[in-house]
This record gives structure tokens, sequence and C-alpha cells, in this order.
């Protein structure tokens, strides 16, 4: 019979970890107040210019001369 082969090192159980998470990243942007805030503020400017263009009832030229004015 032919000798049998010799045995590897014993096995060692270990214990499980848990996996390693990662450090938490940078806040994103749309989470902070003034990113918010400045939505806000660019949202009303829209607001008010489209009110402000659209309540106007001038339909000629402006009431000043560049606005008679020929190119040639």
């Amino acid at each position: 019979m032919a000798p049998e082969p010799a045995a590897g090192p014993p096995l060692v159980l270990t214990e499980r970890t848990e996996p390693t998470r990662r450090a938490p990243g940078p806040e994103p942007i749309y989470r902070k107040v003034w990113f918010w805030g400045a939505v806000g503020v660019v949202v009303a400017t829209v607001a008010l210019i489209l009110i402000w263009n659209l309540s106007s009832n001038e339909s000629g030229p402006p009431g000043t001369t560049f606005g008679n004015m020929h190119a040639f």
C-alpha cells in the first residue's frame, strides 16, 4: 500500500467579523439649508420678472429715442 499524503496545517476557525464601514462622505449639496434658500430666491425673482413683464400693457416702441433710431 502507498503511504498516505501528509496532512496540511490544521484549519483555524476564526470569528466572523463585520464588514468595515466606510466613513461618511460629505453631505450632498441638496441637503443644505442655504442651497434651498438660494433656489427660493431665484424662483421668486423669476416669478416677479414674469409678472412684471406680463402685466405691462405697452405694445409699441419704448418712450425713448433709442426705440425709433434706424440703422441705415
